[in-house]
């Protein structure tokens, strides 16, 4: 997997997040990652890793980054829990879903992209849906991981 030179993938600092992606130098506020890559799908699924596409406010297709082989390393950036924490906004151009910074990244920091509310909504992405989705991931794969909501 390809991964840009100032990230890296690697245990997210969300709990039950799994993977995540971190900053090994600062990152300037409006930098641009993408695009999001993965199968194109007519229908949605429900692995909490495809994007909705959108063509003259119509649902295109799907992204579905869900096979690490046939995805690249934007899949592993989380959803931040609230706004606040946000440091990516997630963003349709051209029918492909890019990541840029809204504020600069430090070395060392985790990438948490936010959709905000109605955007999310048009594109598809649920948050809650996203973490509850990985919350059951690692609980088939660990039966001694403790759920807790976030």
């Amino acid at each position: 997997m390809s991964v840009p030179d100032q990230l890296q993938v690697m245990p997210s600092g969300i709990k039950f997040a799994g993977l995540g992606v971190w900053a090994k130098q600062r990152i300037e506020e409006r930098v641009c990652f993408g695009p999001y890559l993965g199968v194109k799908r007519k229908v949605r699924s429900d692995s909490g890793y495809a994007w909705e596409i959108r063509h003259k406010k119509k649902i295109s297709h799907f992204v579905d980054a869900s096979n690490p082989q046939t995805s690249n390393w934007m899949r592993y950036v989380n959803c931040a829990r609230h706004e606040e924490e946000q440091n990516l906004v997630a963003f349709q151009h051209k029918g492909e879903i890019y990541y840029r910074t809204v504020n600069i990244i430090e070395k060392g920091e985790e990438l948490l992209v936010w959709y905000g509310d109605q955007y999310g909504k048009q594109l598809g992405i649920n948050c809650k849906e996203f973490h509850q989705n990985q919350m059951r991931s690692i609980k088939r794969t660990d039966k001694s991981a403790k759920q807790q909501k976030c």
